[in-house]
């Protein structure tokens, strides 16, 4: 079996700031790694993907990953198993899933493993439930 996203579409509301998207429409992921559906709630609120933006030209945060940057902001905010390297795999897993490159993928991977931890920390230290 292989991963695959339940929609094709999706709907957000853009905040004032133009950075933080809400969810108008769930978004569902089935996760071979993980086994089962994830489900990301209307009223979720992502900033899509946390690219620095002297590199959005390259790895634009709205683009072919965008679904599966909102997985991984998901799995991230209610960090998920108490596994930061499992969110990271699905986000892989995810991105490949839509078509993202070699490239992309190994990029994106990298950077979070650079700059990941502060993000994780936040949300573990906010005491949100650990899925």
């Amino acid at each position: 079996m292989k991963s695959y996203f339940l929609q094709t579409r999706l709907e957000t509301s853009v905040g004032i700031d133009g950075k933080i998207r809400t969810l108008l429409t769930p978004l569902s992921y089935y996760s071979v790694l993980l086994d089962e559906v994830i489900t990301v709630p209307i009223g979720f609120e992502t900033d899509f993907g946390s690219i620095p933006q002297m590199f959005q030209n390259i790895l634009p945060k709205d683009g072919t990953s965008l679904f599966a940057y909102i997985i991984h902001d998901l799995l991230y905010q209610i960090t998920y198993r108490n596994d930061r390297l499992l969110c990271d795999s699905v986000l892989k897993e995810a991105q490949e899933c839509l078509g993202e490159s070699f490239y992309a993928r190994n990029t994106v991977k990298l950077g979070l493993r650079i700059g990941g931890a502060k993000a994780w920390n936040e949300h573990k230290n906010k005491g949100l439930r650990n899925a």
